[in-house]
């Protein structure tokens, strides 16, 4: 689960340090078209009771296992960061919350297939003591973190100025064949829903309640599904292969502003209210504004 980065001893003004994370955006194929995992925070963590991806930070154990179906330089490639070890941690640290708190493992055994449904049960049990833990059942049932399966998606960084902030890697990936997923440890609800289903049901202040990262990409996946894109799972594996071949997702550094009609609300790269946003090149086509405890999209005109 994701923790607080406080600002350095001694000065109480320095930006809070975002916390490197990393988040999965699991997808099936269902009846009506391509389903995404979502989850539900407990009242007592980062965005307590809204409905997200499954994910948390960066752990030591994550910088300190040597392993990975993905070589630190093959992570880095792919995250386009320089720093080897922690572009394979946030890697690992996806794997290895997503087991966490769904039950899901991404993981292959000596012989190269796919972790069953019990092996996925018992790495959950290991998940409750310590990150270091489950590294350690991995090991003991010769298992491997499938980092392959995962392919880049988004990357987002907390904007300054808030209390926690977060530099989190978003991965997508198809849910394993024959694993049921579930709410586990600190998970106290999950669903599966259409992209836009959710969306929609946010607008009307309905259940599922999102926060911006979260709201963001699944506004970009329901204009891929709602194209026709990926509604079998051949055509999943497809999308993701394309996503991997694109290369590195571009950065986000989105913006809150706090004063002005409309506020509180979150602008992205490209609308005419954040500041880095050239006057001649307005790109975003929403923003996010703060109504009644959540984030609503709103079209820019």
């Amino acid at each position: 689960m994701a923790d607080d980065c406080p600002a350095p001893p001694g000065d109480a003004n320095a930006p809070v340090r975002p916390v490197l994370a990393a988040t999965v955006l699991v997808l099936r194929t269902g009846s009506s078209g391509p389903e995404i995992l979502l989850i539900r925070r407990p009242p007592t963590v980062y965005v307590p009771g809204d409905w997200v991806f499954p994910g948390g930070r960066v752990d030591p154990a994550d910088r300190q296992f040597s392993g990975g179906s993905l070589s630190p330089a093959e992570c880095a490639r792919a995250l386009g960061l320089e720093d080897a070890t922690s572009a394979r941690a946030c890697c690992l640290a996806a794997v290895r919350e997503l087991s966490e708190e769904t039950g899901l493992l991404l993981a292959r055994d000596r012989a190269g297939r796919i972790a069953g449904a019990d092996a996925a049960r018992e790495m959950v049990d290991a998940a409750r003591g310590s990150a270091a833990g489950w590294y350690a059942a991995m090991a003991a049932q010769g298992l491997v973190p499938a980092t392959d399966m995962l392919a880049p998606f988004a990357h987002w960084v907390t904007p300054e100025g808030l209390p926690k902030r977060f530099d989190t890697w978003f991965f997508a990936t198809r849910a394993p064949e024959g694993q049921p997923a579930s709410a586990c440890n600190e998970t106290t609800g999950i669903r599966w829903i259409r992209p836009a289903d959710a969306v929609a049901e946010n607008a009307r202040d309905g259940e599922v309640s999102l926060p911006p990262p979260t709201l963001d990409a699944l506004l970009r996946l329901a204009a891929v599904f709602d194209s026709g894109t990926a509604t079998a799972p051949a055509g999943l594996d497809g999308l993701l292969a394309a996503w991997v071949r694109r290369g590195p997702p571009r950065t986000q550094h989105p913006w809150m502003r706090l004063d002005g009609p409309d506020s509180p609300m979150v602008v992205l790269p490209g609308d005419p209210l954040h500041p880095e946003t050239p006057d001649a090149r307005p790109t975003a086509r929403y923003r996010f504004v703060l109504r009644l405890g959540r984030f609503h999209r709103i079209r820019n005109d």
